[in-house]
């Protein structure tokens, strides 16, 4: 399944749960290697930022013919507007569902900063991955 099509899933399974269509985007980067997905509505409250990432170094092109080879989720950013409702919670059960149907991704990584949301995380099922840097800690999920 490519990028474009687990957009379009994410979107109706974000939708179902927010209640409005959240604006996806897939930026792709060249220097830094990683194709980024954005799904963002700051009006309504929700900003959910997570990158695909390669192991090997290669170019765009190569990258875009060898989509099913990517080997790890980043999650940069996620932030949902009430707390404390399980909206959270909720959209990353359909972000991980739709992530484990594609059956290539070993692990999904993050880095978390605030105390509460270290929580939400291991809450979810991650673990801490090595020594923090700086004010993060760095956690990993298994799939």
């Amino acid at each position: 399944m490519s990028l474009k099509y687990l957009c379009e899933y994410l979107n109706t399974d974000f939708e179902k749960i927010i209640g409005f269509n959240p604006m996806m985007k897939i930026i792709g980067n060249r220097n830094e290697e990683e194709y980024t997905v954005y799904v963002s509505n700051t009006e309504r409250g929700l900003v959910f930022t997570f990158g695909c990432e390669y192991e090997k170094k290669e170019g765009l092109d190569e990258k875009i013919q060898k989509i099913s080879k990517i080997d790890f989720i980043k999650i940069f950013y996620m932030r949902v507007t009430p707390t404390g409702v399980g909206i959270g919670t909720r959209i990353w059960g359909k972000f991980l569902k739709r992530i484990e149907n594609l059956d290539q991704f070993k692990t999904i990584r993050l880095s978390a900063t605030k105390p509460k949301t270290i929580k939400f995380w291991k809450k979810i099922g991650f673990k801490k991955d090595g020594e923090n840097q700086g004010n993060y800690e760095k956690m990993i999920f298994y799939l």
